[in-house]
């Protein structure tokens, strides 16, 4: 059985040496640029997979690369069938497969559950389909289960996600208790020293809306006419209008005429949004999307209108840096141009967004055609809080300790089987950022780093004391995404912990029906635990060696508790 187990020990004998600083060096780079991928590990192989993401041309990706963490080697893996392109989805191998879920698609938030068999290649949807599809939500494994939570149902509409839910192999979804707020977070599940499971879910995301505009209100072939916007000329008679293509309607804009008596020499137009209030300590950002046809030098931009006084000339107007579509001599532009995430500043107590157009045939014919849709004025909220759900009471709480910048587009990475430790790296904005949160005392420690290339939207994992970042991206568009892959070594624990651990002896591991206990110091009882915490066997003995009979466990993967009067040991089986 294949799942990621943190266990968190309390060993009060035992110490660590731990450092402040991680020294990144670079791996072989992936074959593919991409952010906004999932990521996880076999560790019945060593093999890493990376699924899904958005590459520097595609913003869905259904590609899966491997990692050999012995070899520092990438490789392709394909399927039977494809996977579903997406990005911002999640990924966890638990038994023998590899589960794919959540994310977004072409068509929105993706609610198919794709079960992966990595020895053979075959995949399958399951039939059971998600009840709350989402992406950018956080994942992990809790014994038999896949756990899912937070995450976004609709970027454009705002609408983030409360729910927490396990999922059973066979792809039933049970809702358990919601998380205290809607938002795009990473977490994962650790144990204690009771084999008690929680879920740690570290600061996260969302965005509330100012004002969102779809068009899809707007009468096609019409002058667009929306409550408190300005639809105006400036010079010219030239108006924006609403359009339809394929059943989505937009707004479009251009000085063309077919009639040489109805050319205008120019034309200036504008289109202004609603009126949109603000705080001084909001994060304010607008975003948009725009296709050209036909372009010939005609101009669009996008300006931040203050002191708003009814008149587009006497009004205030900052030129706005957007990404608008550009480029499209011949027809019209396949897909619409995403403007990237456009932060406002200054006074935002009472302002509009306005679309600037210039064209017209003086001296020379300027008449492009631009397409104006989803336009959308946001807030951003980032968290700085760390939520902590129990599993065995299913009810959330909240950690004493703040982290120490709001995080958001950032990986967490679990630890080995007896590490307390959960390792953060990346932000949106601090791409460098890297920090360790210890369960144990519920206490962050920033780290420093070297030589670390700064990303967001990456993955995370750890294998044999190393931590490994992959991939992501630098700025808001896609085309700033990375290749690379690093690794920095981990704090070691000391020798005499070492020492200590080593006295544990249990073979064969994987076990059939029994295994052979041994210790250099005399047992006093042994305690199995499944991953759910439930304690399945348990034994009182007085020696330093057990054969312990488990024939009559189901196959699976348990945590074993070993007693003595001086310690507590724990390590895991894999009953076959």
């Amino acid at each position: 059985m294949i799942r990621k187990i943190t266990l968190l020990v309390l060993l009060t004998t035992f110490t660590s040496a731990f450092s402040q600083n991680l020294n990144f060096i670079n791996k072989a780079d992936k074959l593919i640029p991409r952010g906004g991928s999932a990521s996880s590990k076999d560790q019945s192989n060593d093999i890493m997979y990376v699924t899904n993401g958005f590459s520097n041309d595609q913003p869905y990706t259904s590609e899966i690369e491997a990692y050999n963490f012995y070899e520092d080697l990438w490789y392709l893996f394909t399927p039977s069938t494809p996977t579903i392109a997406k990005r911002y989805g999640n990924m966890e191998i638990l038994g023998n497969t590899m589960y794919l879920f959540n994310g977004l698609t072409s068509t929105g938030a993706n609610n198919k559950l794709e079960q992966l068999n990595p020895e053979t290649g075959v995949l399958t949807q399951n039939t059971t389909l998600n009840p709350n599809p989402v992406f950018s939500a956080g994942s992990s494994v809790w014994g038999d289960y896949l756990i899912s939570f937070g995450g976004c149902s609709s970027n454009f509409n705002a609408q983030y996600s409360k729910k927490l839910y396990k999922i059973t192999p066979w792809g039933e979804w049970t809702a358990l208790a919601d998380m205290p707020v809607g938002l795009q977070t990473r977490g994962e599940v650790v144990y204690d020293s009771n084999f008690n499971a929680k879920l740690y879910t570290f600061g996260g995301y969302s965005e509330t809306n100012a004002t969102a505009e779809n068009f899809e209100t707007v009468t096609s072939g019409s002058n667009i006419a929306l409550t408190d916007w300005v639809n105006v000329a400036e010079t010219g008679t030239k108006l924006y209008k609403g359009k339809t293509f394929t059943a989505n309607k937009y707004a479009e804009i251009t000085a063309f005429e077919s009639l040489v008596a109805n050319q205008q020499p120019t034309n200036i137009s504008w289109l202004v949004s609603n009126q949109i209030t603000a705080l001084s300590s909001d994060q304010v950002f607008l975003n948009f999307e725009t296709k050209d046809g036909f372009n010939n030098g005609a101009t669009l931009q996008a300006y931040l209108i203050t002191n708003w006084t009814g008149d587009i000339t006497t009004s205030t107007k900052t030129l706005l840096d957007a990404n608008i579509a550009s480029g499209t001599t011949t027809g019209y532009a396949a897909n619409f141009i995403f403007s990237g995430n456009i932060p406002l500043t200054g006074d935002l107590s009472n302002f509009r967004i306005g679309f600037k157009y210039v064209g017209g045939y003086a001296p020379t014919p300027k008449t492009t055609t631009y397409q104006i849709d989803n336009v959308r004025v946001y807030k951003a909220n980032s968290s700085n809080t760390i939520y902590i759900y129990d599993f065995a009471s299913n009810q959330w709480s909240t950690s004493n300790t703040l982290l120490p910048i709001s995080l958001s587009a950032y990986a967490v990475a679990i630890g080995e089987l007896t590490d307390t430790k959960l390792y953060i790296t990346g932000d949106y904005s601090n791409q460098t950022f890297t920090g360790v949160y210890d369960t144990a005392n519920d206490t962050f420690t920033t780290l420093t780093q070297t030589n670390m290339i700064g990303r967001r939207h990456h993955t995370s994992e750890i294998w044999q004391n190393k931590l490994f970042i992959f991939g992501g991206n630098t700025t808001p568009f896609i085309s700033s995404c990375l290749t690379s892959t690093q690794s920095a070594d981990l704090p070691t624990l000391t020798s005499a912990t070492f020492g200590t651990n080593a006295a544990l002896k249990l073979y064969p591991n994987p076990v059939k029906n029994s295994f052979n206990l041994s210790f250099d110091k005399e047992i006093t009882s042994i305690s199995i635990y499944s991953l759910v915490g439930q304690e399945v066997y348990s034994k009182e003995i007085n020696t330093k060696e057990e054969i312990i009979d488990v024939s009559n466990l189901a196959p699976g993967t348990y945590l074993v508790k070993v007693t003595s009067n001086e310690e507590v040991q724990t390590t895991k089986i894999i009953k076959e």
